[in-house]
């Protein structure tokens, strides 16, 4: 071990899922190891000895997403809002996460659930939660975090599948953010809602999938989960997402009037559109395109 970090000997990046799979067992042949699904960029494994779990990620398509969870992990250790970090390493020239196994169900799990039961009450007090825990996770220190990102206000680039009048519309959104746009930083998750956050069996959330977090305008996060719930829980979502957002003006001061979260959910939807590149199917490439237009059109707050 160096500063902290395993080097276990490997056969370059280009290893393949058996030979990554077969260096897993070798370093961790102590343990019952199963591997899930990684999401298509990390190979993922739950580790069993004694009863107990873990859970080993390695990055499989960018070291960078890897070492930026890393690093949030490390700024939110003294907190029960993300698992522990047990042990880095390299494995194979890739870098390995070895952390708590979170066990519960997501947020999203708990939602579905009480929509089949017709309990909307319980679905408003978990976007409580949920606005509760992000108003905690962006109170974190971060006055030593460089490694991460500063997600910016950019233009959004030209895409060939973006319609041009709804480019046009976004850039003159995106115009209006600059005055008020990360004022105040903070450590943003990226990809922050209740699909990456588990509710464990002593009743904590906590937030998992780090990958995409970097420093900026706190609303950004805001933004994806209003997106999302509007998206997916339409006739519930006006009450969520005011629940959601008082729990979070109630332990953090923000500007969040339905003005600046509608060009927050705009800039939050390009960012997702930028990581969609000419080689996705087009009817993935169409789908953005109708939901770019939906989302310059629509309240969702």
């Amino acid at each position: 071990m160096i500063g902290g970090v395993f080097l276990i000997n490997g056969e370059g990046t280009e290893t393949n899922v058996d030979t990554l799979n077969k260096l897993v067992r070798q370093q961790f042949s102590e343990y019952h190891i199963s591997p899930l699904s990684g999401g298509g960029t990390n190979a993922v494994y739950v580790l069993e000895r004694g009863g107990s779990r873990s859970v080993l990620k390695v990055a499989m398509v960018s070291n960078r997403n890897a070492s930026v969870e890393r690093e949030c992990l490390r700024i939110l250790e003294e907190s029960r809002t993300v698992p522990r970090l047990f042990q880095n390493f390299i494995l194979a020239e890739r870098i390995g996460l070895h952390m708590e196994f979170i066990s519960g169900k997501t947020l999203l799990e708990h939602i579905q659930e009480n929509l089949e039961a017709a309990n909307n009450g319980a679905i408003y007090d978990i976007f409580s939660s949920l606005g509760r825990l992000l108003a905690e996770i962006h109170s974190a220190n971060i006055a030593d975090c460089s490694q991460l990102r500063k997600i910016e206000l950019e233009e959004p680039p030209s895409k060939p599948f973006i319609d041009n009048r709804l480019h046009k519309r976004s850039i003159e959104l995106f115009s209006e953010l600059s005055g008020t746009f990360a004022r105040r930083a903070s450590l943003l998750h990226g990809d922050f809602g209740y699909h990456n956050v588990i509710r464990d069996t002593s009743g904590n959330d906590r937030l998992i999938d780090w990958e995409l977090a970097g420093i900026g305008d706190p609303r950004t996060d805001m933004a994806n989960v209003l997106f999302w719930t509007h998206l997916h829980f339409p006739d519930i979502a006006h009450e969520c997402g005011r629940r959601f957002v008082e729990a979070y003006l109630e332990r953090r001061e923000e500007e969040c009037n339905p003005e600046i979260i509608h060009r927050f959910v705009i800039f939050q939807v390009w960012r997702i559109i930028e990581m969609v590149t000419d080689d996705f199917p087009a009817p993935v490439k169409s789908e953005w395109n109708r939901r770019l237009a939906w989302a310059i059109n629509h309240d969702f707050y």
